[in-house]
């Protein structure tokens, strides 16, 4: 078995096919010079979407060694391109293609662009340092300037470094002349003359080019300047005020005319014309003729405020100046400026300084902007200093006044224009008070109010001052108000603490009470203080009189009588003032109630009921006349006190012949219900009733409460209490109050108690109904006014019943709905009555409906348990059925309970016929046919009803149509598995429309399934003899294929992961989106079975796969890709030996004493013969090249195998030829190429080779290599010691062999042969190299050795062979 499989890898190692290589036209790059360094966009034109690209190493003639790798997504893509400079070919690979084809139209010249850099400006003055930015420059970059005129940049090498990106760069040329920008990008050795580089340097401006007029102006003033000599284009700037030159300042503003006039405003200074000539010059020329003076204006700064008092230091703002400004004062009524120098300097726009001039006069400001000379008169800053206003300028009368009171005052000696103030309470000057109120005249009379008391200076300045100085005939006493305060109540009683408000006081006033009957507060002063606004304080005087409130508000010192504060103190009131008639009143009525001995002015209240005397009562209703009748109402029963003080009192006496009783009302309280039955307790609602009140009834047909003393409590309001009475008659309600002890007849509480309800009264008609059915029912013997209803089914009496539905005439006819069956009692009420009496006449029998219940199914089979829903039934009802053929329920008495709503029952019955269900309702005792209780009970399904099907074998998972021959119209059906005993588990669910029906069925597991089928209306399940459908299944995973995709043309192993013996299976045609039409026909033999796939069509193949026993082809989801033929790995021999070709790994095994074919190409034949290593390993010891066509040898390697060291020190003397490790021979060659010629190929790998090169070390072997070029691969000879071997000298030298490497072959593998090609998978593999291979794995992924090309390992190159 073991070589069967080896023998079958062979397909699986051939990966390649012929396949037209990628065009060298097919691509056209645009641009194809770029600029180095600098990431630019190339178009690919012609590309398409999957190909790939990569470019060459820099000046490479080739693609040699290129891998493209950069994938396109586009048609004629733009790529973004950076290079260091350099040609460098596009290597491209079209879709599909494993090649690398450089592009005769994708040269890509990487070097300097002549038009890499725009200078700006182009144009400057001679001998002038003007800035000019390289636009497109980068650091790095070198350039240089032509010499003047030159044509181009030849004999100029770039030396001046670029530093950053877009440079400015300071340029100055003497000569004038046209000079090329001669540029060198990083990393190039050119020098290239820029198209945008051109720079011309004209004749710098004349210093006399223009002459100015006038020369002088005004400062902030515009003026028109005549710039004579000048022309259209020339550029000006004004240099800084005193400034000697124009450095740093670059004409900006153009002129457009000869000798043009500008407008011209600037500061106060002296400035110079910067002047630039047209024509593209880049200089800044001070002009000899355009130096301009700038005066300060004289209206350049207005002062505020412009009149001030001598020796007054005054703020005196500065409006128009700047910071850099001077002023100074001329000398008192100066009418200029002459012989005043500004020296004060300002620091700030709009400065406000101190000014304080000594002497009254007008007085010139002198100012001198900054920059500016002169002394200039400034138009709106003369000053005015007038005398200082003297203290006693004006006195006040009044000296004093009233707080808050708007008061008169003169102010004598005042003038028209004085301005005047108020200083703080108490302020000892006028410090920080500035005069505001103007004066209009002479001794005026100015109204004068201020809110608190206490000394306020009068702080004055003369018109035209800035002064406030305080008059000594100036100074204000503000007293108290003598009505800031107003006191409530304004009189009280004697020895009675009272509570009075001190509407207008503040927190901190103080207070006193004058000696009773005082006029004024002479010797009292307020120390009692007051601690809110509108304070309320309690007062209690001991003497009767008249008080004074002596008050001082917060801050003054006085004592002021308040007008609105006299209290008057009364005497106390006389516990025997007043005397109440009628003493006693009923409850809720108003009452007229004379209190003799009152006066008008009199105050009252009432106390609450019940209590003892007038504590925390305030008389609050005023009597306006002697003996004054008051009406009185208390809606509570109890004993009230009469709460009384005199006129002015504010005390509260009770009153000894004021104490008042209030009776129960006689309609304090309505019974509900006012009649009753004798003998029946009954609940009665005392309405008005409240917790304490007290209660009796008086005896049958009394005419009052005469005799009754309420005796039973209410306890809560409205209170409800059961009545029983049990005499007959008309019961009067006695109601009283404990405190008054009272018992009052209730107008609205007489009870009427009639005799009880007769059993008799009523009969009904008709005495029985159906359930849920409206009935109209006549109530024989009725009355208005009486109440009836229906006791529960089967109930013995009306006990727990209370007629509710009122009667509104005789023998009335009502309606009546009973849910439930069984036998109704009528509950009646007389009017009046309270009882509930069943009436002997009023029994209704309650039958069950003929609808209640309907069955599911209807029909079942005989002798067949079939659950039955009995829908509409409920809880505790009855059931039973007929016997077989009966029209109704006769003799049959419903015996099965249900125990809940739409019950299922499991019914059986022995034999066939039409049954029907007897039912009687919860509580009923009838037995009713239910119209929609019909069963039908039918033949047993036969075991013969269907009698085949077709086709009896279907797949799993797939709708088979299927014939069931037999059966009828309604008639069920369902599958059961086939180890099944009989349908038991199994409910036919579908249904069949027609005999001999088609139907769909869809199995989704495999298995043999047997037939359940049922009658029309049958209830059973019958397995049908003979029955029987296979169910055989190929799932669509079960196969997964490895490899999936294989090389075009090339046999190639195939493993059919999950195959079974005895399965089938084939392939569709290619491209094939199922498996229509392919029947699988090769079977598989053994478990995961292998096959040899050579497909001629590159596409997508799917398996048709059949599992044993099924009948099926079911495409795998596994598909199989059969692709273009690629370029071949580069590929290694190690000398174990072992081969790598990719990720594919093959151990394998030499015959000894032969040489074995490695390879065979139409030029070159190689061939290895091994010896035998220590450790019993295999080595690869000499391999030989030959010539295809004519058997020559052309290299022989021997891997030298007596090494135990080397001495390095001995190889010059013996000469360049020899190597350390093997020995080389060529027989046709009399050239021994021995020179050191670097050719081992980047494509090594770590996993091939373990050390490349020779470090040279003391005691380690170097790595040696021979280098065969042919027309159809590149490969070489190395020596090895193997690295793990590299620690130990001696061992190393014993483990030398050979390795042989293959960095590049052409994808014509077809004419490649060989046991390495078959162990590649390029060839199928024979009988005879499968009997070499050990071991095939997939251990890593190739990795490139990035080293390898710096190797100093001794390599000696071969020349190309012809073919």
């Amino acid at each position: 078995m073991m070589i069967r499989a080896l023998s079958l890898l062979t397909g699986f190692l051939n990966f390649l096919h012929s396949k037209a290589a990628t065009s060298a036209t097919a691509i056209n790059i645009g641009p194809s010079t770029i600029q180095p360094g600098t990431a630019t966009s190339v178009t690919l034109a012609g590309s398409a979407n999957g190909a790939l690209y990569d470019w060459s190493t820099a000046g490479a003639a080739d693609c040699a060694g290129i891998t493209p790798a950069h994938a396109l997504t586009a048609t004629n893509q733009v790529v973004s391109v950076t290079r260091s400079a350099g040609t460098y070919q596009l290597c491209y690979r079209a879709s599909g293609e494993t090649d690398s084809v450089v592009q005769t139209n994708g040269v890509l010249t990487v070097a300097t662009i002549a038009t890499a850099i725009t200078i700006s400006p182009s144009s400057i003055s001679a001998s002038t340092a003007t800035t000019l930015v390289f636009i497109g420059s980068r650091s790095g970059d070198l350039y240089s300037w032509s010499a003047a005129n030159a044509a181009d940049c030849a004999g100029v090498t770039p030396t001046s470094a670029i530093t950053a990106t877009n440079e400015a760069v300071l340029v100055i040329q003497v000569t004038t002349g046209t000079y090329r920008l001669c540029y060198r990008a990083s990393g190039t050795s050119d020098s290239v003359a820029q198209t945008s580089g051109v720079l011309t340097v004209v004749t710098a401006t004349s210093a006399t080019s223009i002459l100015i007029s006038p020369t002088s102006i005004v400062a902030g003033t515009a003026t028109s300047v005549t710039f004579t000599g000048s022309a259209n284009g020339d550029l000006y700037s004004w240099s800084a005020a005193g400034a000697g030159n124009c450095a740093s300042v670059t004409p900006a503003t153009a002129l457009t005319a000869t000798n043009q006039a500008v407008s011209v405003t600037q500061p106060a200074g002296t400035y110079q014309l910067c002047y630039r000539a047209s024509g593209g010059r880049s200089d800044s020329v001070a002009q000899t003729n355009g130096v301009l003076m700038v005066t300060t204006s004289p209206t350049a700064i207005t002062i505020s405020p412009s009149s001030i008092s001598a020796s007054f230091a005054t703020s005196t703002t500065f409006t128009g100046s700047a910071n850099g400004d001077l002023y100074d004062w001329s000398a008192a009524n100066a009418v200029d400026c002459a012989g005043v120098t500004p020296a004060t300097p300002l620091t700030a726009a709009n400065q406000a300084v101190s000014v304080t001039q000594a002497i009254a006069g007008t007085y010139q400001l002198c100012y001198r902007s900054s920059g500016g000379s002169g002394s200039v008169v400034q138009t709106n800053g003369v000053l005015t200093v007038v005398a200082a206003t003297p203290a006693n300028a004006i006195s006040i009368t009044p000296s004093s006044i009233s707080a808050a009171a708007a008061t008169n005052v003169v102010f004598a000696g005042s003038a028209n224009g004085d301005l005047y103030s108020w200083s703080a309470e108490g302020a000892a000057d006028c410090t920080g008070v500035t005069p505001a109120t103007a004066l209009t005249s002479a001794n005026q009379v100015v109204s004068v109010t201020v809110a608190s008391p206490g000394t306020y200076r009068l702080c004055v300045r003369k018109s035209g001052g800035s002064d406030a100085v305080a008059q000594a005939g100036g100074i204000l006493m503000v007293t108290t108000s003598p009505t800031a305060i107003t006191i409530s109540p304004s009189s009280i009683s004697m020895n009675t603490a009272s509570t009075l408000t001190f509407t207008g006081s503040v927190n901190n006033d103080l207070y006193a009470w004058s000696a009773a009957g005082a006029s004024d507060c002479t010797g009292v002063i307020p120390g009692i203080k007051l601690t809110v606004t509108n304070q309320a304080v309690s007062i209690t005087q001991v003497a009767v009189g008249t008080y004074q409130l002596c008050y001082r508000s917060v801050g003054a010192s006085d004592s002021v009588v308040q007008t609105n504060g006299v209290l008057t103190v009364v005497a106390a009131s006389s516990a025997s003032a007043i005397t109440i008639s009628p003493t006693s009143i009923v409850a809720g009525t108003a009452t007229p109630v004379t209190f003799t001995g009152s006066a008008n002015g009199d105050m009252y209240s009432w106390s609450a009921a019940g209590v003892a005397d007038c504590t925390s009562v305030t008389p609050a209703n005023t009597l306006t006349s002697s003996n004054q009748m008051v009406s009185t109402t208390h809606a509570i029963p109890g004993v009230y006190r009469l709460c009384f003080h005199a006129a002015g009192g504010s005390d509260s006496v009770s009153q000894t012949g004021g104490v008042l009783s209030v009776t129960t009302s006689a309609t304090a309280i309505s019974i509900s219900p006012s009649s009753l039955t004798v003998g029946t307790a009954t609940d009665v609602t005392f309405t008005g009733s409240a917790n304490g009140d007290l209660y009796g009834w008086s005896a049958a047909n009394a005419a009052d409460c005469t005799g009754v003393t309420p005796a039973t409590t209410i306890t809560a309001a409205n209170q409800v209490v059961s009545v029983t009475q049990s005499s007959t008659g008309t019961y009067n309600l006695c109601y009283g109050n404990s405190a008054v002890g009272d018992s009052v007849v209730q107008t609205n509480g007489a009870l009427t108690v009639i005799a009880a309800t007769s059993p008799g009264l009523i009969s009904i008609s008709p005495t029985s109904l159906i359930t849920a059915t409206a009935t109209s029912v006549t109530l024989t013997g009725s009355v208005a006014g009486a109440f009836y209803s229906w006791t529960a089914a089967g109930a013995a009496d009306c006990t727990g019943v209370t007629p509710a539905t009122s009667l509104s005439s005789t023998n009335e006819v009502v309606s009546v709905t009973l849910n439930q069956a069984g036998t109704h009692r009528l509950c009646y009420r007389v009017p009046g009555g309270s009882d509930s009496v069943a009436q002997t006449g009023g029994i209704l029998a309650v039958t069950t409906s003929s609808t209640v219940i309907s069955i599911s199914p209807s029909s079942i089979t005989v002798n067949t348990a079939t659950s039955v829903t009995l829908a509409g039934s409920s809880n505790n009802a009855f059931f039973s059925w007929s016997v077989a053929g009966a029209t109704d329920c006769t003799g049959v008495t419903p015996a099965t309970q249900l125990t809940g709503l739409n019950q299922v029952v499991s019914v059986t019955q022995a034999t066939t016929g039409m049954y029907r269900l007897c039912f009687r309702s919860p509580g009923g005792s009838d037995s009713v046919a239910q119209m929609n209780g019909v069963l039908t009970v039918i033949s047993a399904t036969t075991a013969n009803s269907i009698t085949a099907v077709s086709p009896t074998h279907i797949s799993t998972a797939t709708a088979t149509s299927v014939t069931l021959s037999g059966g009828t119209t309604g008639g069920s059906y369902g599958w059961t598995a086939v180890d099944s005993a009989d349908c038991t588990s199994v409910m036919p669910a579908t249904a069949l429309t027609s005999t001999n029906q088609v139907i769909s069925v869809n199995l989704g597991d495999a298995g043999t399934y047997r037939l359940c089928y049922r009658f029309p209306g049958g209830s059973d399940s019958v397995l049908q003899t003979g029955i029987v459908l296979t169910a055989t299944g190929t799932s669509a995973s079960t196969i997964t294929l490895a490899p999936a995709s294989v090389t075009v043309n090339v046999g190639t192993v195939v493993t059919l992961a999950g195959s079974a013996i005895g399965d089938k299976y084939a392939w569709s045609s290619v491209g094939a989106a199922d498996c229509s039409g392919v029947t699988p026909a090769t079977v598989v033999t053994t478990p995961n079975d292998v096959a040899l796939m050579t497909q001629a069509v590159i596409g997508t193949y799917r398996l048709c796969y059949r599992s044993s026993g099924e009948t099926d082809s079911v495409p795998q989801t596994s598909v199989l890709n059969v692709v273009a033929a690629s370029v071949p790995y580069p590929s290694s021999v190690s000398g174990d030996p072992i081969t790598w070709f990719g990720q594919r790994r093959v151990e394998f095994e030499l015959p000894f004493g032969k040489l074995t074919t490695l390879m065979r190409m139409p030029d070159l034949e190689v061939f290895a013969a091994p010896f035998q290593g220590l450790q019993e390993e295999q080595w690869m010891g000499r391999v030989v090249v030959k010539s295809t066509a004519t058997g020559e040898t052309l290299l022989q390697v021997d891997a030298k195998q007596d090494l135990r060291h080397f001495d390095r020190s001995t190889l010059q003397h013996r000469g360049r030829h020899e190597f350390e490790t093997m020995t080389p021979l060529f027989p046709l060659s009399t050239y021994y190429p021995f020179e050191n010629q670097f050719l081992i190929p980047e494509t090594w790998t770590w996993g091939t080779y373990g050390k490349p090169g020779c470090a040279f070390k003391q005691f380690e072997p170097c790595r040696e290599a021979v280098t065969i070029v042919g027309k159809f691969a590149k490969m070489m000879i190395v020596s090895s010691s193997a690295k793990e071997w590299y620690g130990s000298v001696e061992e190393a030298y014993q483990h030398v062999h050979l390795d042989f490497d293959v960095f590049e072959m052409t994808n014509e593998t077809q004419l490649i042969e060989g046991i390495l090609p078959q162990m590649w998978g390029l060839q199928p593999m024979t009988a005879e190299t499968l009997k070499l291979v050990k071991n095939v794995s997939y251990p890593y992924e190739a990795q490139t050795c990035s080293q390898c090309s710096k190797s100093t390992g001794r390599t000696v190159a071969v020349q190309r062979f012809a073919a």
